[in-house]
């Protein structure tokens, strides 16, 4: 990978200045290399004033907490390259091989907070984070959220699925932070009959938590449906959303795309059939209450890519990619422990055209399914690489469906007639890197 481009001497300073603080107010040693002069690439000024202000105004727990997870990911800017391939210097700037992360990394969520400064959030407790600033070398920080919310199951699985993360310049709520992070996430509410999975919202004024919980996603007018649920658990129309993803359009209006387990035919207190829809929620400026109701997108279709032979139809993990005017969402399809892929869909507007049928399927899906090499491929999001590019961050097995979803990335590649696809899945060497 070629080097990013060294910052501003001010920036510099600000970077070293921020080590310092954590160091002396906490007892944490600056990493190797951070001497004088030297730089923790801590993306940008926004991230290292969060920083500084999380270590200074956070709870006693917390600054701790803080300062422990902003100098982790000062160190893993500072660490040299460990999974380049190749032998020369050109080569190792030029190679990737998956997975890039051969540890149980499900569902990745990327955030690119900077031209070369890369997080990745992940299904499992306490959602997982991973940062990069090349998307091919990277390095555990922590979890998001190191305690168990209040309002998911006391015990037991909490279904903690499918976190993605937002960043906003504006303060997070009932502070005066420099910028703000927003995660949103899955869990299972102890709270509603039937036990329903809701999609919740947290806030961090540093990328790399911990993150203070808001609980499942509200109306912006309080308002909830005919079994108390509040909108990110569900509505009159649906319920059980999981694997939440945010759009921010260039207008500046914001989205959160999902997915809803279960169709109601008609409003009731019982149980309604599974049947999974994507879905999205409009945002309000807050970017942490709905301002619009949930729209059903596109529905999961039987006897296609989307359904594994023993298993119902599946559409999950959806993400939004605007290129040229048009909205591609991706989704995955199929049984995440079984056979799994990507495809998508597309739209003239983030919220396309008729309920259940806004946006329309590519022919050519599905653009990533597996090989004889990588199984269960999908959980997807993309992102653009340091060198430019869009770059698809996925999860894939190797071996046997036993096996934990490692980290992987393949380039998209797009076409003239504005059909995509991934170059992948791969796991010889690559070039060129991201």
């Amino acid at each position: 990978m070629v080097s990013p481009a060294p910052p501003s001497r001010a920036k510099t300073a600000l970077m070293l200045a921020a080590a310092v603080l954590f160091s002396t107010a906490f007892g944490l040693a600056i990493p190797n290399g951070a001497e004088a002069g030297a730089t923790l690439r801590i993306s940008d000024k926004q991230e290292a004033r969060s920083c500084a202000y999380a270590t200074k105004h956070g709870s006693r727990a917390q600054r701790r907490e803080y300062a422990r997870s902003c100098e982790l990911v000062g160190a893993t800017d500072l660490t040299p390259a460990t999974r380049v391939m190749g032998s020369s210097a050109r080569t190792q700037r030029s190679t990737y091989q998956n997975p890039v992360y051969g540890f149980s990394f499900p569902d990745p969520g990327v955030l690119q907070n900077g031209t070369s400064d890369y997080y990745a959030y992940s299904t499992g407790s306490g959602f997982p984070i991973l940062h990069s600033t090349d998307l091919v070398n990277w390095r555990s920080v922590g979890k998001a959220l190191p305690t168990r919310p209040s309002w998911v199951v006391p015990s037991g699985d909490s279904h903690p699925w499918a976190a993605s993360a937002l960043r906003t310049s504006r303060s997070c709520p009932g502070t005066t932070s420099p910028g703000c992070y927003l995660l949103y996430y899955t869990g299972l509410s102890g709270q509603h009959s039937p036990t329903t999975d809701c999609v919740a919202v947290a806030y961090s004024p540093a990328p790399a938590g911990p993150f203070s919980d808001l609980g499942p996603l509200q109306a912006a007018d309080g308002a909830a449906d005919g079994t108390g649920r509040p909108l990110g658990c569900g509505d009159d129309a649906g319920y059980g959303n999981i694997d939440p993803a945010p759009f921010v359009d260039g207008d500046g209006r914001a989205y959160l795309y999902l997915s809803t387990s279960r169709r109601c035919a008609a409003p009731t207190t019982g149980t309604c059939p599974y049947a999974p829809v994507i879905s999205v929620i409009p945002l309000g400026d807050d970017l942490v209450r709905a301002s619009a109701p949930r729209k059903p997108l596109l529905v999961a279709s039987p006897g296609t890519w989307e359904q594994d032979p023993d298993h119902a139809a599946q559409v999950e993990n959806p993400w939004m990619h605007k290129r040229n005017g048009i909205y591609y969402l991706l989704y995955s399809g199929g049984y995440y422990g079984a056979s799994y892929g990507m495809g998508y869909a597309t739209a003239s507007s983030p919220t396309g055209g008729t309920p259940y049928a806004a946006f329309s399927k590519a022919p050519i899906n599905p653009i990533l399914s597996e090989t004889a090499d990588v199984l269960s491929p999908g959980g997807g999001t993309t992102t653009k690489g340091p060198q430019g590019g869009d770059w698809m961050v996925y999860h894939a097995r190797a071996g046997s469906y036993t096996q934990p979803r490692t980290l992987r990335i393949d380039p998209l590649v797009w076409k003239k007639n504005g059909s995509v696809t991934v170059r992948g899945p791969t796991t010889a060497p690559q070039s060129p890197a991201p």
